[in-house]
């Protein structure tokens, strides 16, 4: 198994993470975004999806970890964003507990494989949010191992808006979907997919 479900698990949850890299959190629920900052990636559909919710109370905050030729035109894009924080390439135990420790992961990507942060995120246990056309998609069950939604900021916000809305609803997803990411790798439906799973993040 390319992603060992004991490697990328909920036991590695740890807010502490987000004082080591000098995030103001709070209460604020914490969206995670991981991969390469490119232009296929859709970020900006992120920040647009998650500044929609800003009037929420608390509001999310959105990590972006990655990078990437397109992070320098993101991040000057979002200088009067303050809920985004750019939190550059991470790996190792800091990457396991930030995926561990948010709230839940955004996908907004069309053009990749599978995705591999997308595994890491479900084996993580946390609720994710895919588009409902990309391939991931395939391979989970909408409203019970992720959430799909239609490509777009109002598609991408409305899906973030239910996981936050309903707790137990998040939980429920959270759980379902390491399952999910656990039974398809034990099997044999996903073995001839990893060379293509690991070619985009």
């Amino acid at each position: 198994m390319a992603v060992d479900p004991d490697d990328f698990s909920p036991a590695h949850r740890s807010p502490q993470v987000f004082e080591v890299l000098n995030l103001s959190v709070g209460d604020r629920p914490v969206v995670l975004s991981v991969g390469r900052l490119s232009k296929e990636k859709n970020l900006p559909i992120v920040v647009d999806a998650v500044e929609r919710l800003q009037s929420r109370d608390p509001a999310p905050v959105l990590l972006v970890v990655g990078d990437g030729p397109e992070r320098e035109r993101l991040e000057a894009r979002c200088q009067d964003k303050p809920f985004v924080s750019f939190l550059g390439l991470q790996i190792g135990d800091t990457l396991k507990r930030l995926y561990a420790s948010a709230g839940m992961f955004v996908f907004a990507s069309r053009v990749d494989t599978l995705g591999l942060v997308n595994v890491e995120a479900m084996l993580s246990g946390l609720p994710v949010a895919v588009p409902s056309d990309a391939c991931i998609a395939e391979f989970v069950t909408h409203g019970v191992s992720a959430e799909c939604y239609e490509l777009g900021a109002a598609g991408l916000a409305a899906a973030i808006g239910r996981v936050l809305d309903d707790p137990l609803r998040a939980q429920r997803m959270a759980a379902e979907g390491r399952k999910a990411m656990i039974d398809r790798w034990e099997g044999a439906a996903f073995s001839h997919l990893w060379p293509l799973l690991t070619q985009t993040q």
